[in-house]
């Protein structure tokens, strides 16, 4: 309320004095590279010390404060909003909050409904808020910082599970997408090598794409595109742990199975496969081809938000190398599940590059259209493959990025497709154009 009353026009000259009279919480403002951030919070006069402690509610019988949450949203300038949240507004609250870049939310560690916050100001305004440290033990999340905050405390669960802590390091970033939402048509998932580092819902009727990418680290990210059927949705996610690590570029090949082959090549070193199973049974890993699954997590059909690590934490692990889910759900409830895991490509055309190479691959079979995703370049060049089915079924082959997605091309009426291929350096061809026309001397197919 001293918030709302302070930006009011209407009374510009009332003293803080005043305001504490009609809001049990005042705060001051300032604005600072054109961002909003809190200069002062009390509810007395002053502080006690120099590192100023605080007591925040009044007194234990006051009803109005009972079970109240306070979060408190921060940037690399620290403190931008406090919001003081009773138990029945919270769960609405947490539901409409989106994501602000650079921006991220944490709850302040509360003992009970006398408590008292440690304030910490730079003189011009407040750089941090939290609990006494013997509030801490009790809420662990409480030391992470969550992109949107959740409701209730998330079923943390760690997808690499050897040499990795059971909750991510304090002040860890929580990023999240939105897992069965209604209108998700498709989901993106940042690479570089075996590693995760983003996973995006695509939604229906969104036109935006570069905001789908603006948050994912530049260097060597590759974007795998998981399309989803009508009426598909997630029902479990898996991980497994590998003692290799991948780092590859991308080439694209024809093989002479009626398969799309995507390859790629890969340096070994350790590697996390995480996989999306779906309700029609659809098996999609994001990592490297892997014959067993250590790790699931059971996913609700309604939308979920699923957390997960930020790759930019300093003091973290490099990846994703822990999940949450926004609401409880008892695994041990659901019967096991056996997955029929994706069989890897057996013939493959001969290799002409050195190092291995990665590959994956689709049925020729019913296609309608194909759709390749160029990227341009001194010498533009296909870095992946959308195939549509005439049932309605897509598949991805290789990186693909929706606003570098090429016009698609109909298949209907055609049983001869031709790839147009350049030489990037001595030991690596690759994919400049795929038609239904002979290129002629500019490639070959």
């Amino acid at each position: 309320m001293a918030e709302n009353l302070k930006r009011c026009k209407l009374f510009p000259d009332i003293p803080p004095e005043l305001w504490y009279l009609v809001a049990g919480h005042l705060a001051s403002y300032v604005k600072v590279d054109g961002n909003i951030y809190v200069r002062s919070l009390y509810n007395s006069p002053v502080g006690t010390s120099s590192s100023d402690t605080r007591l925040f509610f009044p007194t234990k019988e006051d009803s109005k404060t009972a079970g109240v949450e306070v979060w408190v949203s921060e940037d690399h300038q620290r403190i931008r909003r406090v919001v003081f949240l009773a138990p029945g507004a919270l769960q609405i609250w947490c539901n409409e909050q989106r994501p602000v870049p650079g921006v991220w939310w944490r709850k302040v560690p509360l003992a009970d409904v006398r408590s008292t916050v440690k304030i910490q100001t730079d003189g011009l305004k407040v750089r941090h808020i939290e609990g006494l440290p013997r509030n801490l033990s009790s809420d662990p999340l409480s030391q992470l910082l969550w992109e949107t905050p959740p409701a209730s405390p998330p079923d943390l669960a760690p997808i690499v599970t050897i040499g990795i802590s059971s909750v991510p390091p304090p002040r860890s970033r929580m990023k999240s997408f939105d897992c069965n939402h209604p209108d998700a048509i498709g989901y993106l998932v940042a690479c570089c090598g075996d590693r995760i580092f983003d996973i995006v819902t695509h939604k229906r009727e969104e036109k935006d794409f570069s905001r789908l990418y603006e948050n994912a680290p530049d260097w060597a990210t590759h974007w795998m595109y998981m399309p989803l059927d009508e009426g598909e949705f997630i029902t479990h996610i898996a991980s497994q742990l590998r003692h290799y690590f991948n780092l590859r570029w991308l080439e694209i090949g024809l093989s002479v199975r009626r398969q799309f082959l995507l390859t790629s090549h890969k340096h070994r070193h350790g590697t996390n496969v995480t996989k999306f199973i779906t309700n029609k049974g659809r098996v999609i890993g994001f990592g490297w081809h892997a014959k067993t699954t250590d790790r699931i997590l059971t996913v609700p059909r309604d939308k979920t938000r699923v957390y997960f690590n930020s790759w930019d934490h300093p003091d973290g692990q490099a990846g994703v190398h822990h999940l949450a889910l926004e609401k409880s759900y008892d695994n041990n409830d659901v019967a096991p599940i056996t997955l029929k895991l994706p069989t890897a490509v057996e013939k493959v055309p001969a290799q002409t590059s050195p190092g291995t190479l990665r590959r994956t691959a689709c049925s020729l079979d019913g296609i309608s259209e194909i759709q390749p995703c160029i990227r341009q370049a001194a010498i533009s060049h296909v870095i992946g493959i959308k195939v549509n089915y005439i049932n309605g079924h897509r598949e991805c082959l290789g990186q693909f990025l929706l606003d570098l997605a090429a016009e698609a091309i109909s298949t209907c009426g055609s049983d001869t497709l031709f790839v147009r291929y350049a030489r990037f350096t001595s030991n690596i061809l690759g994919i400049t154009a795929i038609t239904l026309q002979d290129p002629g001397e500019s490639g070959g197919a």
